[in-house]
C-alpha cells in the first residue's frame, strides 16, 4: 500500500469511530465524554461498592468504570453501550484484559431487560434519557440498589448524596438509593 492509501484508510477509520460515537449521543443517552481516573475513583467511593456485588454500567463508553469496578471486587460487571465502536473497544479490552465475570452488551439500555439483580448502577445519560431511566429502570431495582449518575439527575427521585463539580473534567456525581 502506498502512503496515500494508508492515510485514506486511517481517515475512514477515524470518521467511522467519530460518527458512531456521535450517533449514539444523538440517538441514545449521551455523547462519549471519558470520565477521568479521579472521577471513576470518586464514583466508586460514592457507590460504596462491596466485594461480590453486581454492577451495571449504563453508557459504559470505553469501559473504564467497568474495569475499575471489577478491580475493586465486584462479583459481576455488565456494561451497556449504544455506540458500536465503543462497544467493540470494550469487547477487545475485556478479552485482552481477561476480565472474568464481565459482559459488554451493545444496544439501547432500556431494551436490555431486567436490572433487578443489580446492586450498583453507574449511569451517564443526559436529561431526557435520565427521565426514561427513572420510568423504565428505577422501578425494576431492588431495595438498597445504589445508582451513581454523572452530571444528570432523575427529576422525581431524591438525591441521597452529591459530589460537587470540582474542576474541569469532573462533572458532579449524584447518588440515589432505592
Amino acid at each position: 500500500m502506498n502512503y496515500f492509501t494508508l492515510e485514506l484508510v486511517g481517515l475512514l477509520v477515524v470518521l467511522f469511530v467519530l460518527s458512531g460515537v456521535a450517533w449514539a449521543g444523538v440517538r441514545g443517552g449521551a455523547p462519549w465524554v471519558p470520565t477521568s481516573r479521579k472521577g471513576v475513583e470518586k464514583a466508586l467511593q460514592l457507590a460504596r461498592l462491596q466485594a461480590g456485588e453486581t454492577v451495571y454500567d449504563v453508557g459504559c463508553g470505553d469501559g473504564r468504570t467497568m474495569w475499575a469496578a471489577h478491580r475493586a471486587g465486584a462479583g459481576r460487571v455488565v456494561g451497556i453501550e449504544l455506540a458500536l465502536p465503543l462497544w467493540g473497544l470494550c469487547q477487545l479490552r475485556r478479552v485482552l484484559g481477561r476480565y472474568a465475570n464481565t459482559e459488554v452488551r451493545w444496544g439501547n439500555a432500556f431494551a436490555q431487560g431486567d436490572y433487578a439483580e443489580a446492586d450498583v448502577l453507574f449511569v451517564f445519560l443526559m436529561t431526557e434519557p435520565m427521565q426514561e431511566f427513572e420510568r423504565v429502570v428505577w422501578p425494576q431495582l431492588k431495595t438498597g440498589t445504589r445508582v451513581v449518575s454523572h452530571a444528570f439527575t432523575m427529576p422525581n427521585v431524591p438525591v441521597r448524596e452529591t459530589v460537587p463539580f470540582v474542576k474541569w473534567g469532573h462533572a458532579p456525581l449524584y447518588l440515589y438509593v432505592k
